[in-house]
Formats: structure tokens, C-alpha cells, sequence
């Protein structure tokens, strides 16, 4: 790994493959550092930062940093944008960014949140629909369906405490063909609280995977 120039780093010791510095202290690097151990250190950034392709940002951020064409990386050019005061013609323009930016933060920032997210506000006004919810690693069975229509049904369908979609972040592998089976099979199910209520009503299995920075569904 290379710490650019102007780096601020801090080390937790002072042998770290040749990497300057005093131990438990910040330091600025005065070049590029070439690290080739294994070893912690910590570098300091900003986080309310994005990067854009143009040096022109719809949110007013009038200060863009060009990153252009950095070594050992594919070529191109991006505009570092950091969300700060002094970088806006006005404190309107700051806030809503920086509030932008908690948002995303508070709610999109991982694949897990942002497809949350995504399901929760496409069901906002849904009372049409009952449905259920399961994961590829908890074959729940049966699966309990939700009644949009009911404010209760709709609560277990978000909440934790109910297995919902706002649950822990799961983990395992990916048995996507025994899930599709058991979606299936819950459709052959009979009773109050099978999937199919009426010989004509319409009937969906969906299924989403989170893999690679995707997420299909």
C-alpha cells in the first residue's frame, strides 16, 4: 500500500516497515510512504466527502479537488467534494448538503440499509397487498403473511422483534436454490394464513440477493 504525501496517519508503534513517525502520535507524511508489513495504522479523513466525475456538483459545493490520473489506478479524473461550510455560497445550501449527507449516512450507507430503504418506502401507501418474508438462511415455514391493510400486520412486517425487514444484517451462503423452492412450496400451502386466499387472486415470489455491490431482486 502507498500513503500519498500529505497523509496523516498514526501509528500505534514505531515498527511498521519503515513507516516515520512517532509512536502513538499524528503524523503528516512529507512523501509518499511505501508500506509492505502488516500493521496497524490510522488515517485521518474527512467523511462527509463524495466524488463526482464533474467539477460541478448539484448541491453548490464550489470547491472541488481534482484527483486526475493517479498512479497504479485506472485512468481518469474525479472531483473530491467535501461538505463544509467555507465550500458553499450560503449556510442554506451547507445544511441541506450536510443534511443530504446524515441521511444517507443514517439509512443508505450499506447494501443492507439501502435496500431496506428501498423496500420500506416502495410499500409506503401499499394496504393492498399481503404479504411474507423470509431470509435464504432461515427457512422460516410457514411463512407468516402480512396484511398491508392492518396496521399490526404491517408493524411485524418492518419490525425486529418479528424476524422483519429492519432484522440484523444475515450471513452464510447463498442456498438460492433451496429458498426459491421453499417460496414455491409455501404457495401449495392451504388455510387462513396460506399465501392464496381466492382461485383469482395474483400471486408473486420475489427474491433478493445482495452480492458484489448489487442487489437483485
Amino acid at each position: 500500500m502507498v500513503m500519498p504525501q500529505g497523509t496523516r496517519y498514526h501509528l500505534n508503534g514505531n515498527n511498521c516497515s519503515g513507516v516515520g513517525g512517532a509512536n502513538n502520535a499524528w503524523v503528516v507524511a512529507a512523501s509518499d510512504i511505501t508500506v509492505n508489513a502488516t500493521c496497524t495504522i490510522a488515517i485521518d479523513y474527512f467523511p462527509a466527502t463524495y466524488f463526482l466525475t464533474t467539477n460541478t456538483s448539484p448541491d453548490g459545493n464550489i470547491a472541488p479537488l481534482a484527483v486526475a490520473n493517479q498512479p497504479n489506478a485506472t485512468p481518469a479524473t474525479l472531483y473530491r467534494y467535501e461538505i463544509k461550510p467555507a465550500n458553499y455560497s450560503s449556510a442554506a445550501q451547507y445544511a441541506a448538503a450536510i443534511q443530504n449527507f446524515a441521511n444517507w449516512f443514517s439509512y443508505y450507507r450499506t447494501r443492507h440499509l439501502a435496500v431496506r430503504g428501498g423496500i420500506s418506502i416502495a410499500l409506503t401507501g401499499v394496504d393492498f397487498l399481503r404479504t411474507g418474508l423470509f431470509t435464504i438462511n432461515s427457512l422460516t415455514n410457514p411463512v407468516e403473511m402480512r396484511d398491508l391493510a392492518l396496521a399490526t400486520d404491517r408493524g411485524d412486517l418492518y419490525s425486529t422483534a418479528t424476524g422483519g425487514i429492519f432484522r440484523n444484517p444475515q450471513n452464510g451462503g447463498t442456498p438460492n436454490r433451496q429458498a426459491v423452492n421453499h417460496a414455491g412450496g409455501q404457495f401449495q400451502r392451504s388455510g387462513a394464513n396460506a399465501p392464496v386466499q381466492l382461485a383469482c387472486q395474483a400471486n408473486h415470489g420475489w427474491q433478493c440477493r445482495w452480492q458484489h455491490g448489487c442487489t437483485l431482486c
